[in-house]
């Protein structure tokens, strides 16, 4: 199967939450081209799906440094920082996505979230009245 094949048919895995499928494909992607940025995203993906959210983390960051322009890419990177308590960085990331994608919901309510799990009251419905807008 030749790369693109087999990178569509690891989303298409990691879509349908069948991780344990996805990984060797993943894996054998990146034992190929370590800076495959779409592997990498999806490595990132299975690593967080599994609690491994420390080493998602600079996984997601190197997939990051070689393809910023993938909204999806900085979610994921944004919810695994929210994951272990960066909220600050989380939000930069979730702001981001806002640039990229200003008519969806989700990382505005993605940013109101972050000031929830801080307790600012004021700033969470802020943003998530900005979301319901």
């Amino acid at each position: 199967m030749i790369a693109d094949a087999r990178l569509r048919a690891a989303h298409a895995l990691v879509q349908r939450k069948e991780f344990h499928q996805a990984w060797p494909v993943i894996s054998e992607l990146l034992n190929e081209r370590p800076d495959n940025a779409q592997a990498l995203y999806l490595a990132g993906c299975v690593m967080r799906s599994q609690g491994h959210v420390g080493a998602a983390l600079p996984v997601l960051r190197r997939a990051l440094s070689l393809d910023a322009q993938q909204p999806n890419l900085w979610m994921h990177y944004g919810a695994c920082l929210h994951d272990v308590h960066s909220y600050s960085e989380a939000r930069e990331c979730f702001q981001n996505v806002a640039k990229m994608l200003p008519r969806d919901a989700m990382p505005v309510a993605n940013i109101a979230a972050s000031y929830v799990q801080e307790g600012k009251a004021r700033e969470a419905l802020e943003w998530a009245d900005k979301a319901l807008a």
